[in-house]
């Protein structure tokens, strides 16, 4: 589960905002809550899928060049599962982020420039 604060951390959140909003329409957020000046965030009371994808926001607002990603799409909705898998994680690719994505969903593993798979306790390249 992600634990979320009621506000982005960072310093500096009012030269982020306009991208915050933009990432909460792209994640479909934007209609449930809203970033106030100072990074907080009207609710928390969320589904475990939104709650995710609000992670997410933050995550990318802090534009760190690795990320981690372990079964964020579990939750999702449908059409979210495919927007982070075949848009979403490309884009971040293209701008050069590392991405180690962690997933039991193998319909998806393609997509990656290198996957591994575990079974057994074996590792295997696909």
């Amino acid at each position: 589960d992600a634990y979320l604060f009621n506000r982005y951390l960072r310093k500096n959140f009012t030269s982020k905002k306009s991208l915050a909003e933009e990432y909460l329409k792209r994640f479909k957020l934007d209609k449930i809550l809203i970033f106030g000046d100072n990074g907080e965030v009207s609710t928390l009371a969320l589904s475990t899928g939104q709650r995710k994808r609000l992670a997410m926001v933050f995550a990318l607002l802090d534009d760190r060049p690795i990320m981690v990603l372990d079964e964020w799409a579990a939750e999702q909705d449908p059409a979210s599962k495919r927007y982070y898998y075949e848009e979403f994680l490309p884009e971040l690719q293209s701008q050069g982020k590392t991405l180690l994505v962690i997933s039991h969903d193998d319909r998806f593993t393609h997509l990656g420039s290198r996957s591994i798979s575990m079974a057994d306790g074996q590792l295997y390249k696909n």
